[in-house]
């Protein structure tokens, strides 16, 4: 009986969507590499499994891999800075491990200079300081022959988790700093793409509720009413089917403005709006037991 290697899961992956080697592969290895980790001649290292996977609509956390020691520290290193930068919300600490991050990383390792870049544009956003932010996003796609314009003219390109982040951070980035027009077009494109690809639901979940809340926004803002309505209405649909919340009370609230404008009466789902306060008052980004008991029981009395 064959055994389920790395190799034979992407070769079987890859060939079952009928996707090329160049496709999978651009910008993260040569063909001729792909090759050999396809044929279990050789083994990439984590990060870029983790990106080959991702290419393939794949999840990497469902996979057990067994990392080298350097690895596991470059691990260790992205956990810190994760930890900085989102529960603790410490900027200068988060900058200065990044900076020893980045003196670790060599120039030909681009996945590690794609994530020191897609945290430093993160930083300088938290410092509002948007135009520049998304120059540093636009040099870390550029790490694996990304942008805004292969992804408009490619309707099959392959993303990895990171760049599917760059590319939505830049239209939020955009929308934030009053180019609502550029940022509307970020994230048509990225719907699109999704849309494309229904098998990889589970990979876009994170993004795609909160790109049709953006739109939602840009169509009522241009007095289309409609159109907002039906994408505020999708937006919502998605996010209570997979039990999410990030964004779900700001949907929510936008869906009462476009009922009012168009004159729709809508009863308030109010036991809905007290979940999402009660979970937003949580300590250290933990909700608590009150908030994710009654979160549970309103969201599945919606479906």
């Amino acid at each position: 009986m064959e055994s389920n290697t790395l190799g034979r899961i992407l070769r079987e992956n890859r060939e079952k969507q009928k996707l090329s080697k160049q496709k999978v592969c651009r910008g993260l290895c040569t063909v001729m590499a792909l090759s050999r980790y396809e044929s279990d001649e050789r083994i990439p290292d984590k990060f870029l499994m983790d990106a080959l996977l991702e290419r393939l609509g794949f999840q990497p956390s469902k996979y057990e891999f067994v990392a080298s020691d350097q690895e596991f520290e470059y691990s260790m290193k992205r956990a810190q800075i994760e930890k900085l930068l989102y529960e603790k919300r410490d900027v200068q600490a988060c900058r200065e491990a990044l900076q020893e991050y980045e003196k670790q990383v060599q120039e030909k390792e681009r996945l590690h200079r794609q994530y020191i870049l897609l945290k430093k544009g993160l930083i300088l956003g938290r410092e509002e300081k948007y135009s520049d932010a998304i120059n540093v996003f636009e040099q870390a796609l550029k790490c694996t022959e990304c942008s805004e314009t292969n992804v408009a003219n490619q309707t099959d390109i392959l993303l990895t988790n990171t760049e599917t982040e760059l590319l939505y951070l830049i239209g939020k980035f955009l929308y934030i700093d009053g180019k609502k027009k550029d940022a509307c077009t970020y994230f048509r494109m990225l719907k699109n793409q999704m849309e494309q690809r229904p098998a990889e639901k589970e990979k876009w979940k994170e993004y795609y509720p909160c790109i049709l809340y953006r739109l939602a926004q840009c169509e009522f803002e241009a007095y289309n009413y409609g159109a907002s309505y039906e994408l505020i209405l999708q937006a919502e649909k998605v996010l209570i089917e997979n039990y999410e919340y990030d964004c779900l009370y700001e949907v929510l609230e936008l869906k009462e403005i476009i009922c009012a404008r168009l004159g729709i009466a809508k009863k308030t789902n109010e036991n809905l709006q007290l979940a999402l306060k009660l979970m937003a008052m949580g300590e250290n980004g933990k909700f608590t037991k009150e908030g994710l008991n009654l979160w549970e029981n309103t969201a599945s009395q919606q479906l």
